[in-house]
């Protein structure tokens, strides 16, 4: 019997608040329904779990059981996932005020998707892999049908119902490939038998690791996993896709990391090819289909797969793995701001007109004449996923530049810098539109009601413009924060 010690139950403190928060919310929704209330209990649950981390950073790095593992990187990881949520509470109880349906329902697929994130994060046993997966991709599917009456989330949750299942049906067969080769699923069994001879003449064990790998693949959306992408973006409801985003991504990565970094994968041959062409399509063939679509969702989603392309080169920075975690941290958080705003724009937008596609490119001609907070938000924030000096992602993909150089990757180097220019294209008719003369046919199609100058609408544009000013503030200033995230670098 694996009996837990006072550390390792420390160690899943924010686990447990979050736990002990879904509890008392059903509990409140069971007794009665208050939207306010169930919104101020989610957030406060996300902000507690947030504080709990500086007690379970004192006793890092620990193994909660043989199926966690956090270091001082898991820290930063769980913030960011925290600070995912909390956003997500905030833009979606203004979201859901003007449901006729339930709506405190919300907040528990919002907090039950974290959970899964941060078991995901730290997970050191394929076992727990799986069921974190299950508890992100269920509640993602709710949230994604939220809004029933939103044209097309059902076709966006039924392409992502069936991208999930099948990820999942693959990550089965792997663990089940792995588990005949060896006995075991932990990280440690396996890192044991790739460093050994034994595992390049285990065909099924090979094999098991390949279908495991595609998996994560499908689940991040790389190339050729990127089926549906576009549509589910374009689909979904802005409020769900700053979550979906975000929160899904910032996990996945963390947990591949993990895998290829605590098994030492990357250091297999027949794998890094693998990874390495995957990764270089995914930083052109995403960027390239962004091109020719008007949806700003779709091409958001789309241009999602060439970030993650970016990301991907952080994986074979094993020899340099302290500059790999400072690179890859850095750029998750400017991406996690930079499709805060962006979607929180493009949420607000799509309350300004009726009649036409909200969503559509021309919507946006003449933005800044008519909401310039927002324009100015939205500017910033596409700048800095161009890579935009003085932004955070220029930062971001400054250090990817040095990472790649560092370790010789040149094929992902040429990929990186060919998807860098591609995407000014894409993210300047955005940015284009917005500083336009406005449309006459536009001006016939703004909703002329408070709903658009209330102070719940101003107070989400004040929100966007402080959180797109940190995105500047640490484009200029680097230093302070590549400090802090020295700090958290093992």
């Amino acid at each position: 019997m694996i009996k837990m010690t006072i550390i390792q139950l420390i160690a899943l403190l924010p686990i447990i608040i979050l736990m002990s928060g879904v509890i008392l919310i059903m509990l409140i929704i069971a007794w009665r329904r208050i939207h306010c209330l169930t919104a101020i209990l989610s957030i406060i649950s996300l902000l507690l779990a947030f504080l709990a981390l500086f007690i379970v950073n004192q006793f890092i790095p620990v193994n909660a059981s043989m199926l966690f593992f956090l270091n001082k990187h898991s820290i930063v990881n769980i913030s960011m996932l925290l600070f995912s949520g909390v956003f997500a509470c905030i833009f979606g109880y203004f979201w859901l005020s003007n449901f006729k349906f339930n709506q405190e329902e919300f907040y528990l697929l919002i907090l039950f998707t974290i959970i899964g994130s941060i078991l995901l994060s730290i997970a050191n046993h394929m076992v727990t892999v799986f069921i974190s997966l299950e508890l992100i991709c269920v509640p993602m599917i709710g949230l994604i049908r939220y809004s029933y009456s939103e044209e097309g989330s059902l076709n966006a949750v039924i392409k992502y119902l069936i991208s999930s299942a099948l990820g999942t049906t693959l990550i089965l067969l792997g663990m089940a490939l792995i588990y005949l080769s060896i006995g075991d699923l932990s990280f440690l069994r396996i890192k044991y038998f790739l460093n050994t001879v034994l595992f390049s003449k285990d065909i099924i064990f090979l094999c098991g690791l390949a279908i495991i790998l595609f998996s994560f693949a499908l689940k991040l959306s790389i190339v050729p996993f990127h089926i549906w992408i576009f549509e589910i973006y374009r689909d979904t409801p802005s409020i769900v896709l700053i979550f979906l985003s975000t929160t899904v991504k910032i996990a996945m990565f963390s947990l591949l990391m993990n895998f290829c970094f605590h098994t030492t994968l990357i250091n297999v041959q027949f794998f890094i090819v693998i990874v390495e062409y995957m990764t270089f399509l995914s930083m052109i063939i995403g960027n390239i289909m962004a091109i020719f679509q008007k949806d700003v969702k779709g091409i958001i989603g789309l241009s999602s797969i060439g970030h993650i392309g970016y990301l991907l080169i952080t994986i074979f920075g094993i020899h340099s793995y302290f500059l790999t975690i400072k690179t890859s941290t850095l750029y998750l958080i400017g991406y996690l701001i930079n499709n805060i705003c962006i979607f929180g724009c493009i949420h607000l937008v799509s309350n300004m007109f009726v009649g036409i596609d909200r969503n559509n490119l021309l919507v946006y001609k003449g933005l800044f004449w008519k909401r310039p907070v927002l324009a100015i938000s939205m500017l910033i924030n596409l700048l800095s996923l161009i890579g935009f000096p003085g932004t955070i992602g220029f930062i971001g993909k400054f250090y990817l530049l040095i990472l790649s150089i560092k370790e010789h990757l040149w094929l992902l180097t040429i990929g990186l810098l060919i998807g860098s220019i591609i995407s000014v294209y894409f993210y300047f008719k955005i940015i284009i539109n917005m500083f336009l003369k406005k449309d006459s046919v536009l001006k016939n199609n703004v909703k002329v009601n408070v709903n658009t100058c209330c102070i719940r609408y101003i107070f989400c544009e004040l929100l966007i413009l402080i959180l797109s000013s940190c995105v500047i503030i640490i484009g200029c200033y680097p230093n302070f924060f590549s400090l802090f995230l020295q700090y958290y670098n093992y």
